[in-house]
């Protein structure tokens, strides 16, 4: 019902904020690009952001100019949440979610204010993260790009062709994060098309790689201190997470990837959320 659509929207602003970080002053452009400028502290304040490992699939893109940072986000539905809490269009909006003329369907589209790539057939972001790079060091502008990857698009093919062209061409400018929580929409990936061994296959295609626990903010934001990892490769993240980290009762359930929560649901993984933010607030973890 229009409660539950209306809650799935606030539910995932709260979670998004505590896993992106609660300082970070930014104008996301997400799923394929938002104009975004993070000022003098760009890099600084993107590396603090950029350790959300617990949503999936979509495209974000931001701008080359002075002082923005590239980002390429695996998000989805989360995206025009995002969009919304920074301002594009009234956060009442998203009551339309899923309803007749709304264009707040289940994968954004560039109808969405502030979506410059459509959403859908997964795996295009890397391509997009891949090319944004490359355009960076033939326009010579030192900035980085950061790709959040959902571990279940792996099986797409054009992942793979885009790792290929990034060692080819000793993409160090580009971060690619994987958020390896083990659970796509249909069950755990390595029920539905193993992708194990993870690590030695982006190895093999080239990439310097590293492991984390994605859900410690704190542990991502020091590991994008070493980048580059290796001069002349690509980077890539290893992210470890909990799908649903932080609400008792979605935490590493694959049901919760596509469900709308009861009021009941709802209201307690609010409580669930504040709870977690007050002690955030308060330095208890």
């Amino acid at each position: 019902g229009r409660r539950g659509q209306g809650a799935i929207g606030r539910r995932r602003v709260a979670s998004t904020q505590n896993q992106i970080g609660v300082a970070l002053d930014v104008e996301l452009l997400l799923e394929g690009g938002l104009d975004v400028d993070l000022g003098e502290d760009a890099e600084a304040l993107t590396r603090q952001g950029l350790a959300a490992a617990g949503v999936e699939a979509a495209v974000v893109q931001l701008h080359p100019r002075a002082g923005v940072v590239h980002v390429v986000l695996a998000l989805h539905r989360v995206a025009v949440v995002v969009l919304a809490d920074q301002g594009f269009y009234p956060e009442s909006e998203l009551q339309t979610l899923n309803r007749y003329q709304s264009h707040f369907i289940g994968h954004p589209t560039r109808k969405v204010p502030g979506i410059e790539h459509n959403t859908g057939a997964l795996g295009h972001g890397l391509s997009i993260a891949v090319g944004t790079a490359i355009g960076g060091r033939m326009d010579q502008r030192p900035f980085r790009v950061f790709t959040l990857l959902g571990d279940g698009e792996l099986t797409e093919g054009s992942n793979w062709e885009a790792s290929m062209t990034a060692a080819h061409y000793e993409l160090d400018n580009l971060t690619v994060i994987i958020d390896r929580n083990t659970l796509q929409i249909t069950g755990r990936t390595e029920e539905v098309n193993s992708l194990e061994p993870l690590e030695d296959k982006f190895k093999a295609f080239g990439y310097a790689l590293r492991h984390i626990d994605g859900n410690d903010v704190e542990t991502l934001a020091a590991l994008f201190e070493q980048l580059p990892f290796e001069p002349g490769k690509p980077n890539l993240v290893i992210a470890h997470t909990v799908k649903g980290k932080g609400i008792s009762f979605m935490e590493d359930a694959v049901k919760w990837h596509h469900k709308v929560p009861s009021d009941e649901e709802y209201h307690l993984a609010m409580q669930e959320l504040e709870q977690a933010r007050d002690k955030l607030l308060e330095g208890v973890i």
